[in-house]
């Protein structure tokens, strides 16, 4: 209908690729592996298959982790996340110094989860628009102003906050909320994924900076209480990325394609 002018893709080729036969063979050779996850919009499924695949070819060792992400799902993954939580919740009860260990554990936490919406906004926007390449470069944009506003709008605020428990538990209820109102944004947004609403993907992408941005300061406060904060921002920043970095291997790798970007947002 759009009169798109094809050397390969014709009428008669179609037909061919369509032909009831050739489909009622491929859907048969489909019905041969129950276990294999479909491929979605929302579980991009082929995405780890193929990763195992020429990952095995070179590494069977590697293969093996592969086959052990495949078994992963979010009742297991909830639980190792509770048993971690219960160990900082303790141990912040039960050693009033631990202030500052926690606070590098709620900020590698948070970096993690900036970085794993930022991830699956970019991997949703490719799903439901077909193309990603024009706009990561807009998507990273906008991240980076929610991180850069947020970390203002706190810093001009940090000498006068002397609950810094308080604004750190108020900032991770904006991280939850955030997370919680990715799920239906993800639902809505694949069942009707209509380019006049791409802009939302923007501002969710500004957001999920922008937590990360409002946290940093004051994890940096809480950490050099005693100490000059320039002496431990480097500390501060390490854990930071390698939150982030956790979720670049793991979200891009395991999570999304085996559990999926809404899954992966209950998770979070």
């Amino acid at each position: 209908s759009y009169n798109i002018s094809t050397s390969l893709i014709n009428e008669q080729y179609l037909a061919h690729r369509l032909d009831p036969a050739v489909r009622d063979w491929f859907l048969g050779e489909l019905s041969r592996y129950p276990g294999i996850r479909k491929n979605t919009d929302m579980l991009p499924s082929g995405a780890f298959y193929g990763t195992w695949y020429w990952t095995e070819l070179f590494s069977k060792k590697m293969g093996r982790i592969f086959a052990m992400a495949d078994r992963l799902n979010i009742f297991q993954l909830l639980v190792v996340i509770g048993l971690i939580a219960a160990i900082f919740i303790g141990l912040g009860l039960t050693h009033p110094g631990s202030r500052r260990i926690c606070s590098l554990f709620v900020l590698g936490t948070t970096g993690f989860t900036g970085m794993s919406l930022s991830l699956i906004i970019m991997y949703a926007y490719q799903s439901l628009y077909g193309f990603i390449f024009q706009q990561i470069a807009m998507l990273v944009m906008a991240f980076m102003a929610g991180l850069t506003l947020g970390s203002y709008l706190i810093n001009r605020k940090l000498e006068s906050i002397k609950d810094t428990c308080g604004a750190f538990f108020l900032v991770e209820i904006v991280c939850l909320g955030s997370c919680i109102a990715f799920i239906p944004m993800l639902i809505f947004l694949n069942s009707d994924p209509r380019a006049e609403l791409a802009w939302i993907f923007f501002l969710a992408s500004a957001v999920a900076g922008s937590f990360v941005g409002f946290e940093f300061p004051i994890a940096n406060k809480v950490y050099s209480e005693g100490k000059s904060p320039a002496s431990s921002s480097g500390v501060v920043y390490g854990v930071d990325l390698a939150g982030s970095w956790l979720a670049a291997l793991f979200v891009s790798v395991a999570l999304v394609p085996v559990i999926g970007m809404v899954m992966t947002s209950v998770l979070l």
